[in-house]
């Protein structure tokens, strides 16, 4: 997809370049690095500019290192957790995958064959907050520095720089942030409880508590407010806590 100068809108070109996946661009920087020193400083500035969660596990799923996103999931504690540095996760069918495909990568024998062990899988989270989206791929270099698998999380409501905007300047909890997203989009509060398989009385719960921390009484001024919100706070230098 190309556009001439004249077309203008030059903003538009460069966002061409972020659908590339960061995922994609970790896994080859870590092919690319030989030794330990460059493994533990090249690779851990370059995880540090992902968007997504990212951890570095050995072979018993403990965290060798995780960037600011990855530190920002945990630290919600909803879905996934840490027992004694080990990664747990508490949906049963996300934990299975989680194990059977750390045992895949740690003896290739035992998985399907597949070029390069792993899994990619969702794992619920409590509190009608939507699931994580996990991936799991091995390392493949010759020196691990004590890692063997890299972790990928993506968190909608950590990552979304909209929802993270109104966490801040709000004091909004992520499910609050992620209906005040939603509202600003134009989307009723009925229809948010429809499409998300959430009762309405969860989600005009959710509404009066924004209501009350933004001082607004009724919908509209509401999401005029919500609208606006890039006025009256600047974008986050790390995902909110």
């Amino acid at each position: 997809m190309q556009r001439s100068p004249r077309q203008g809108a030059p903003e538009e070109i460069a966002l061409m370049a972020r659908p590339i996946p960061p995922a994609t661009q970790a896994l080859a920087v870590v092919q690319r690095l030989g030794n330990a020193r460059q493994f533990a400083d090249g690779l851990e500035q370059a995880l540090e500019a992902v968007a997504d969660g990212v951890l570095l596990l050995d072979g018993a799923g403990a965290i060798v290192h995780a960037n600011r996103a990855a530190r920002s999931i945990l630290k919600l504690k909803a879905g996934i957790a840490v027992r004694e540095d080990v990664i747990e996760f508490t949906d049963p069918a996300a934990a299975l995958s989680f194990r059977t495909a750390m045992r895949a990568i740690l003896d290739p024998g035992s998985g399907d064959g597949s070029e390069r062990p792993g899994a990619d899988f969702v794992a619920a989270r409590p509190d009608d907050l939507p699931p994580l989206a996990v991936s799991l791929r091995s390392i493949d270099a010759r020196d691990r520095g004590g890692a063997a698998a890299l972790l990928f999380i993506h968190d909608p409501l950590v990552v979304d720089t909209g929802a993270s905007l109104l966490q801040a300047a709000f004091g909004l909890t992520p499910a609050e942030a992620h209906l005040a997203v939603a509202l600003r989009r134009g989307v009723s509060p009925q229809d948010y409880a429809r499409e998300r398989g959430i009762s309405r009385n969860t989600v005009y719960t959710h509404l009066r508590r924004i209501k009350d921390k933004c001082r607004q009484g009724r919908l509209p001024e509401l999401v005029r407010l919500l609208n606006n919100v890039h006025t009256i706070a600047s974008p986050l230098d790390q995902p909110p806590v």
